[in-house]
């Protein structure tokens, strides 16, 4: 780690007023269409999110990939009890706002600092790898300490597929199972949550996942809010390293969304892809052996 992010992590977080984009859309809006009909600046952005990393050799988008191996990415979260998860905006949604911290150090070497405010999932996964898609995928939203209205969004995908959980399914991932999920699907009726809203008694392991976490390989990217109303003020930080969990886990979201009848015609609450229009991918390596085709 640099000295510099030694520092930074080692200071108290700043407190400062900092407006906030995340503001829900005045329209109604929904998945039925994967996000095709959301208007505004959804339809008319040209840095729009999420977005395939073309990874794939036979991808003509490959050479948006730079590399910079300076980028650098740390987040600190105290262990904190009585987080509220609440189901809102189509997704499941854990408030970590207040103690804790995210630097980033990207492709000009600049440092930025960030206040944590929330995290929400999408299942199946809205940013893709090569053209592959994953089973869940959690953004971590954070506030710019530095810029006014910027946001910085942390992707981690989970998988219970044997590629990343196993052959017997590994083990249940504690973090996911902190959350409750389950709890807001044994309250459906007619297809949809009764409750909306729990506190966690006990401690968000967020830390510990973080922790765990592979960041030799990040990818960085500017883009927007990928709901309505499509905002372009993030700093994307993509962190490849999947992580397992059980098939009962990922199921507990895919009940609520695509095998829910009632929510979007089959479809999960992922907006598909966006076209990167040019604009450059940085990774902190490029992989040496591309993905063979996308698939």
């Amino acid at each position: 780690m640099s000295p510099v992010l030694i520092l930074l992590l080692l200071l108290p977080p700043l407190i400062t007023a900092v407006s906030s984009p995340l503001q829900a859309s005045s329209t109604t809006w929904n998945y039925t269409l994967q996000g095709k009909d959301w208007p505004g600046l959804c339809q008319t952005g040209l840095r729009q999110s999420p977005i395939n990393v073309p990874l794939a050799h036979d991808d003509g988008e490959r050479a948006q990939l730079k590399e910079a191996g300076g980028m650098d990415v740390r987040m600190w979260h105290p262990y904190q009890k009585g987080n509220v998860v609440s189901l809102v905006h189509n997704t499941i949604q854990a408030d970590v706002s207040g103690l804790g911290q995210m630097v980033f150090v990207n492709q000009h070497g600049t440092v930025g600092q960030y206040e944590p405010m929330q995290l929400h999932f999408h299942a199946p996964s809205e940013h893709m790898y090569g053209g592959k898609q994953y089973e869940l995928e959690m953004h971590i939203v954070y506030k710019s300490l530095d810029i006014e209205g910027k946001l910085g969004v942390v992707s981690v995908m989970f998988d219970s597929r044997e590629e990343y959980s196993g052959v017997n399914n590994g083990k249940s991932n504690t973090f996911i199972e902190s959350l409750k999920v389950r709890e807001f699907v044994k309250s459906m009726v007619n297809g949809a949550p009764s409750i909306q809203q729990l506190s966690i008694e006990n401690e968000l392991p967020l830390m510990r996942l973080l922790q765990r976490l592979d960041t030799s390989q990040i990818y960085h990217y500017d883009g927007s809010l990928t709901t309505p109303v499509c905002s372009e003020v993030v700093s994307w930080v993509l962190i490849p390293d999947i992580q397992a969990m059980q098939k009962d886990q990922i199921q507990y979201f895919n009940a609520m969304w695509k095998d829910s009848p009632q929510f979007a015609n089959g479809y999960g609450n992922n907006r598909l892809t966006q076209p990167i229009n040019g604009r450059h991918i940085y990774a902190k390596s490029i992989p040496i052996n591309p993905l063979p085709t996308n698939s």
